[in-house]
């Protein structure tokens, strides 16, 4: 009877010396393959803007005291700009035909901007006159061709109502409703006393493009409109400017521009009037 209470307990102790070689060389083992470091590194770059974003993702599990693991994801993004020449900001005043001045404007000459020639191909909504906005005030119609200028000054005072109000509107005789509507358009935002939100046209399944930037008080804000064929491309390029600067750039197949009938509104009937600024010089050129 002892003798085989012998045997057992050696056959007890040699299974746990065996459970413990065994499990002195595959813990490593599983530590590495179950807390692994996984890296998966990403590489993008806007071809417009020349920006680079690297994101890198790491995946680590870690085991739990029940035999089970966490798996854990942290991921970091960072971006670099790329640029063949560097970039400047140059302060120029010019009275070029068909340009604008810089963003401190001339109070006596403000927005310069001339047509190559008027009638069938260049329309002045507004001269050098100063027009208060007000409710569906019609001042007539354009053709809105594919290739195109527009310019026009609106002086922000040195406060702005808070509710949205609109300064000018061209469209198709409906509010944002058609293709054709907003196909210029400016207005001061909702519950915003500092911004400018401008509107064009874009393409049938989006109506439009929208841009808002901060005005500069007591002075005219000079917003353009251009859109005109890139040759390298062979697609128009759409461009709005403020104060010459360009803010937003898209371009476009020739089948996807608004061409056609319009009508201007400074400002239009469907919204409250922003009859505390004024505009001028609001011209629209055809390029054909």
């Amino acid at each position: 009877m002892q003798k085989n209470k012998r045997k057992i307990k050696l056959i007890f102790i040699i299974f746990f010396v065996v459970s413990l070689l065994v499990f002195a060389v595959s813990a490593p083992i599983l530590y590495e393959e179950n807390n692994s470091h996984d890296m998966v590194i990403e590489t993008t770059t806007d071809k417009n803007s020349g920006i680079t974003k690297i994101t890198t993702t790491a995946s680590t599990r870690t085991p739990n005291a029940d035999s089970t693991f966490v798996k854990t994801e942290t991921t970091k993004t960072t971006s670099t700009t790329t640029s063949k020449t560097p970039t400047t900001t140059t302060s120029i005043t010019t009275t070029t035909t068909g340009t604008t001045t810089t963003t401190t404007q001339d109070p006596v000459d403000p927005c310069p901007f001339e047509c190559s020639d008027f009638g069938q191909n260049c329309t002045a909504i507004v001269g050098q006159e100063l027009v208060v906005p007000a409710r569906n005030a019609f001042y007539g119609t354009i053709n809105a061709t594919e290739q195109f200028r527009l310019n026009v000054g609106v002086y922000f005072p040195n406060w702005a109502s808070v509710n949205e109000t609109n300064m000018v509107h061209i469209h198709t005789g409906t509010n944002f409703e058609n293709f054709g509507d907003a196909f210029f358009a400016v207005f001061n935002p909702l519950y915003e006393q500092r911004m400018l939100r401008v509107y064009t046209a874009n393409t049938v399944s989006e109506h439009n493009n929208e841009v808002q930037f901060e005005a500069i008080f007591g002075q005219f804000q000079c917003i353009q409109v251009e859109q005109m064929m890139n040759e390298r491309s062979g697609k128009l390029k759409h461009q709005i400017k403020f104060n010459g600067n360009p803010i937003f750039t898209k371009e476009y197949d020739e089948n996807e521009v608004f061409t056609g009938e319009l009508q201007v509104y400074i400002s239009d009937g469907w919204n409250r009037v922003a009859n505390y600024f004024h505009v001028t010089r609001f011209f629209y050129q055809s390029l054909v």
